[in-house]
């Protein structure tokens, strides 16, 4: 995606029960190999560190069982025709977003999550060259590290 893209972060006062017993190694890896990449470049199961250091999104990409500062739990196409405004397309990607957290964790968001959320949706230049796809990226609660992959366990 070479198109600019805003990133709300909305912080969440609930939270993501998992087992700390399960073994790391059953936890989803990046998909992007890259040491260093562009938020653009993410996709689900993805997660890295150093977003909001520069203007230029670019990122870095960590293992998911390390700490890291956020992680990709959704992508998907938003379904507009016409650019209905930032806020609206920002609705639109919490409610998926919130379904995608439980599909991704296998646990709803609610009371105790320890997460804060970011949606990451087109701006209307952006979306005026095509760009219709949306992220939802779950981060520490006041920009705490995630000691591992919040994603469920595999065969859970």
């Amino acid at each position: 995606m070479a198109a600019v893209l805003v990133v709300l972060l909305v912080g969440v006062t609930t939270a993501c029960s998992g087992d700390d017993s399960s073994d790391d190694a059953e936890r989803p890896t990046p998909t992007t190999a890259a040491p260093t990449s562009s938020l653009y470049d993410l996709e689900t199961g993805d997660c890295f560190g150093g977003l909001a250091r520069s203007r230029d999104l670019r990122i870095q990409i960590r293992p998911c069982n390390r700490r890291h500062q956020a992680e990709v739990y959704g992508s998907f196409d938003l379904d507009n025709r016409r650019f209905p405004g930032a806020d609206v397309l920002r609705r639109q990607a919490a409610t998926r977003c919130a379904q995608e957290f439980v599909r991704y964790t296998g646990e709803a968001v609610g009371p105790g999550t320890q997460l804060a959320f970011t949606e990451v949706v087109p701006t209307l230049e952006s979306f005026t060259t095509g760009d219709r796809r949306a992220l939802c990226v779950a981060l520490g609660m006041d920009g705490a590290p995630l000691p591992r992959s919040i994603a469920r366990p595999l065969g859970a």
